[in-house]
């Protein structure tokens, strides 16, 4: 057969033979004894079969029995083939030319000048005109929330400070004091949802006046609230009389 002189034969007669192949292929027939235990022996598949202990086996066994065992110990330098599929190349092969330019141009030049204006002019006017006034007229003050007061505490019959759960608190009598206490004008203001009084918005009446017990003036009543340090006084002064136009400023409705 005859070989190229450009490639060593050294390298070729490895793997290549004159009327075949040599073989880089474990001896199926050859087996060896485990270090640890002399009595058990195994062929050369066993270094690989387990992945994990792979490394191992091929450290510990394959020095000395890579000739027996040259694909399973790696010792098989090149892959093998039965025989050299074609002969080697003189030289590199080379394109017969240059590949040919980009399939596409690159885009137009940028146009001249900017785009025209929108395609839309923006609308000359609202499309609908704005209402004359609101649709409804705003509330004098918000009714607050349908809560009880966590807050507020008044004295019971007992002289005992009790607030909106004392109400419900005990089962047995939770029927006669909500029929006792909801009719206090503090008390319905401030236990709305236990007294059932939702309905009965818990603000000020804006118009209401009353006169101080001193000098006879009139006065509203935001006026119970304006002096922080009056203000626990007052309330127990006027509230008692005042509360059911005075919720807010006396305390009732819940924060």
């Amino acid at each position: 057969m005859h070989i190229r002189s450009f490639l060593p034969l050294s390298v070729l007669s490895a793997f290549y033979v004159v009327g075949g192949a040599a073989s880089c292929a474990d001896d199926s027939t050859h087996t060896f004894n485990l270090i640890w235990d002399n009595s058990i022996a195994v062929n050369c598949t066993w270094l690989t079969k387990n992945m994990k202990q792979v490394d191992y086996r091929k450290n510990t066994y394959c020095p000395v029995q890579r000739g027996k065992c040259p694909v399973s110990c790696d010792n098989c330098t090149i892959a093998p083939t039965k025989s050299p599929t074609k002969a080697p190349t003189g030289s590199p092969s080379l394109s017969s030319s240059p590949s040919k330019q980009p399939t596409k141009a690159p885009v137009k030049a940028p146009s001249l000048s900017p785009s025209k204006a929108p395609s839309k002019q923006p609308t000359k006017a609202p499309v609908k005109a704005p209402t004359v006034s609101p649709s409804k007229v705003p509330t004098t003050s918000p009714t607050g929330p349908c809560v009880d007061s966590a807050t507020y505490q008044w004295l019971n019959g007992l002289a005992i400070s009790v607030d909106c759960g004392w109400l419900t608190y005990n089962p047995l009598k939770k029927t006669t004091r909500i029929a006792t206490w909801c009719s206090n004008t503090d008390v319905s203001f401030a236990c709305r949802s236990t007294c059932k009084t939702c309905k009965t918005p818990c603000q000020d009446v804006a118009t209401f006046t009353f006169n101080l017990t001193n000098v006879g003036e009139p006065r509203n009543c935001s006026w119970l609230t304006k002096n922080v340090l009056q203000k626990d006084n007052r309330r127990v002064t006027y509230c008692g009389t005042i509360g059911s136009s005075c919720p807010v400023s006396c305390g009732y409705c819940a924060p």
